[in-house]
């Protein structure tokens, strides 16, 4: 049969094992998981805040998109009437009549200006 010899050894050791773990757990591993819970909260809170804002940006990309359209549709309806009162042949830029100004060629004998470098 067997048989068990408990020795006060034994229970030294386990007092020796779980008196520190008692300890340990009140001082060191209660407010580690505190302090990682928090962190855990703060982070989900963030990125909580992060999607709604994301959201938002969404909306006001979507509202201004649309408002791009509108514009853009009333600017085509708007230049529609101009466009048939229009010519239907090219009309000039500017009138011919108009020569364009010629610019005046230095001679290579003319004088060279007052402060300008001389060749």
């Amino acid at each position: 049969m067997l048989s068990l010899d408990l020795d006060i050894t034994y229970i030294v050791v386990l007092a020796l094992f779980l008196l520190p773990l008692v300890i340990l757990n009140g001082i060191v591993i209660r407010p580690f998981l505190q302090l990682f819970e928090e962190r855990h909260e703060k982070l989900e809170g963030a990125i909580q805040r992060a999607e709604e804002m994301l959201e938002q940006a969404e909306r006001r990309s979507a509202t201004f998109e649309d408002e791009i359209r509108s514009a853009t549709q009333r600017g085509i309806e708007a230049r529609s009437p101009a466009v048939r009162r229009s010519a239907p042949g090219p009309r000039p830029i500017a009138p011919a009549s108009s020569p364009a100004p010629r610019r005046c060629e230095r001679s290579s004998s003319s004088s060279p200006r007052p402060g300008s470098p001389s060749a």
